[in-house]
């Protein structure tokens, strides 16, 4: 129970992130910090037409992915069931958007696999301390949270 580690995919757990995280903010002189909340699409329906066992493949698949979008400093996590939450610091807000993108590209080139049997989809929201509201980290990842629950929403419209 003092694991820090997800034992199926290898990543931090939301122990180890919370953690972690509030580690690496009091070492900051102030706090600049970007926390990225990645959920995935149609989680259920892999695990429901396929198995669990290819629910875990996806799972790892994610976490393939997120590993090679994100500096080796970051700190990545499977925060819970199909949600991803990443500690980004020490950059400028135009690499967000570059993030984003080569996230986007992971997924795109799974998908473009014929030996799949499904395909995946994740949803992203962002956001940014900040320092004048003088914000926690938890209400930095509610902040995150919230904007990618819109942007699911906003898929689901479509």
């Amino acid at each position: 129970e003092d694991s820090i580690e997800d034992s199926l995919t290898g990543l931090y757990n939301r122990r180890g992130f919370l953690s972690l995280a509030k580690d690496a903010i009091r070492l900051m002189d102030e706090p600049n910090y970007h926390i990225i909340f990645v959920d995935m699409d149609k989680m259920k329906d892999i695990n429901d037409k396929y198995g669990h066992d290819m629910g875990d493949s996806a799972l790892k698949e994610v976490s393939r992915i997120l590993r090679t979008s994100f500096r080796e400093g970051d700190i990545i996590s499977r925060y819970g069931g199909d949600e991803f939450i990443i500690f980004v610091s020490g950059i400028k807000d135009a690499i967000i958007d570059k993030i984003k993108n080569r996230i986007q590209k992971g997924v795109d080139l799974f998908n473009q696999n014929d030996n799949s049997h499904y395909k995946l989809g994740l949803t992203v929201g962002h956001a940014k301390h900040n320092q004048d509201k003088k914000e926690s980290l938890q209400q930095v990842i509610n902040r995150a949270d919230q904007e990618m629950y819109v942007n699911k929403m906003n898929k689901l419209k479509k």
